[in-house]
């Protein structure tokens, strides 16, 4: 409906003008009289109810005029000032971006582009808007929503605070951080590199990483790797007496009793503990606790089952009298270089002859005699040696076994260690004399000149070590002139 606006004139006028309607245009209109071109004079706007005001003309948004429904009007068409071009203040959710806003899209959704604020979305803005997984509000990369509003996780290069102990955004096992975001330690499997030479992930320093993910070594003063005791043992060096041991090479006595490295009483008990053991000189103590100190011996661990201990070595074309040298004090017990079964330009004697057989807690239950070239066994005899001294064992009714089948028959004029004191015929078992073409038997160690010529065998240098070449006894001089008389290097004693 049109509105129009009726001004008021003084009495005198004759004319009546009207005002133009609340079209933008304006409209001449008809008079019904003579029209006075001066302007009324005019008592202002005058306001109005409803559509149609009772006087005056009608309220226009854009006039300029706050009238009538009208907020404000600052007749201009800016839709982007404080007064819409509806003539409405403008305000946040119209639908149009006034003053202070950065955007308007006239809706109260507020994980859209334009948040209820008018503000453009944003991270930080507490509001989780498109393209965003989380918005605490805050720039803590430390919290479960990062500062790029993304929610955390391991490998986004911020430690998460209570949850992560590191976060280096690698998946790299061998840096300070491991796939996990776990801090990297030792024990956790991983080697870390420049810092750890291993990591087996066990709290075991006997393997071949410690608990402080080191190479074992033998200088590291913890017991590691294979040792048995702290840096000894195993592929280190062996352990000393007292020391823990497992096993017999892992002690310098080359001993391992229960676990622990002592001085072996003998031979035998070496070999029991290590059935492995080598042929050897080794350190016995042959009473243990008692008074004697220990001494040095060879050991025989191949033979005859091996743990056999050496007392005695004689080598042929060395002056002396087999008997007394038996008999005397130990010789050359110290000598590590006669400690083999090789001919030698000494003898040696062990104080164990003397000292040791069957007293002093000392038991022999078996004796062995040997005849070597080479350092090989030609001939051996074997003994029983339970309740014997170091003279009474050496007789064919104390005879177990040897090289001969016929020995223990005989018959024999001499078997004895002293054998013919008048001719120099020591260690002597033979089976008879009837002059020196007749003279027959197993085994002879002769020191001293003698009437027959197959003692000497061709005038060898004593000491002089003959034995019968075959299975059974031998005719000495027949032997000797054929030239196949057993003639040996060594002949050694060994007890066990």
């Amino acid at each position: 409906m049109a509105t129009t606006t009726v001004g008021t004139t003084s009495a005198d006028d004759e004319s009546t003008s009207i005002a133009p309607t609340s079209s933008p245009a304006t409209t001449e209109a008809p008079t019904t009289g003579p029209v006075d071109t001066t302007t009324a004079e005019s008592t202002g706007p005058v306001e109005t109810t409803g559509d149609t005001a009772s006087t005056g003309t009608a309220a226009v948004c854009g006039d300029g005029v706050v009238d009538g429904a009208e907020q404000c009007d600052d007749a201009n068409q800016n839709d982007g000032d404080a007064c819409t071009n509806a003539c409405t203040l403008a305000v946040c959710g119209d639908g149009v971006t006034g003053p202070g806003e950065a955007c308007d899209d006239g809706n109260q959704v507020d994980d859209d582009d334009c948040t209820n604020a008018c503000g453009p979305a944003s991270c930080g803005d507490g509001k989780v808007q498109t393209g965003e997984e989380c918005d605490d509000g805050n720039p803590d990369d430390t919290d479960m929503c990062i500062g790029s509003c993304k929610l955390a996780l391991c490998g986004d290069g911020f430690v998460q605070a209570g949850t992560e102990a590191c976060d280096d955004a690698n998946d790299i096992d061998t840096d300070a951080c491991l796939v996990g975001c776990i801090a990297a330690e030792c024990g956790d499997g991983k080697v870390q590199e420049g810092v750890e030479d291993c990591d087996d992930a066990n709290m075991s320093d006997l393997d071949m990483c410690t608990n402080a993910c080191a190479t074992p070594t033998c200088d590291d003063k913890i017991r590691s790797g294979d040792e048995s005791d702290i840096d000894c043992g195993g592929s280190c060096p062996v352990c000393a007496l007292g020391k823990a041991c497992a096993k017999s090479p892992d002690c310098a006595s080359k001993f391992c009793n229960l676990g622990t490295c002592e001085v072996p009483k003998g031979c035998q008990q070496i070999k029991a503990a290590d059935p492995m053991a080598l042929d050897g000189s080794y350190t016995i103590d042959p009473d243990g606790a008692g008074p004697g100190a220990p001494i040095t011996a060879y050991c025989d661990m191949t033979t005859d089952g091996g743990g056999w201990t050496m007392v005695f070595k004689l080598s042929s074309g060395v002056a002396g009298d087999a008997n007394s040298l038996w008999n005397g004090a130990a010789l050359n017990e110290s000598d590590p270089a006669l400690l083999d079964l090789k001919k030698s330009t000494k003898h040696y004697v062990s104080g164990y002859i003397a000292n040791y057989w069957n007293k002093g807690g000392v038991v022999i239950s078996e004796v062995r005699t040997h005849v070597y070239k080479n350092a090989a066994i030609q001939k051996f005899w074997k003994y029983d040696g339970a309740g014997s001294t170091s003279i009474n064992w050496f007789i064919d009714t104390r005879l177990t076994a040897s090289s001969y089948p016929d020995l223990p028959a005989g018959p024999f004029n001499y078997y004895a260690i002293a054998g013919d004191a008048g001719n120099g015929r020591r260690w002597f078992i033979n089976r008879q004399y009837g002059g020196c073409n007749v003279d027959a038997g197993w085994l002879i160690v002769d020191s001293a000149p003698d009437p027959c010529t197959w003692e000497t065998n061709v005038n060898a240098p004593a000491m002089r070590i003959l034995y019968a070449p075959g299975v059974s006894f031998t005719n000495w001089q027949t032997a000797v002139n054929n030239n196949q008389i057993g003639f040996a290097e060594v002949f050694a004693v060994f007890v066990r």
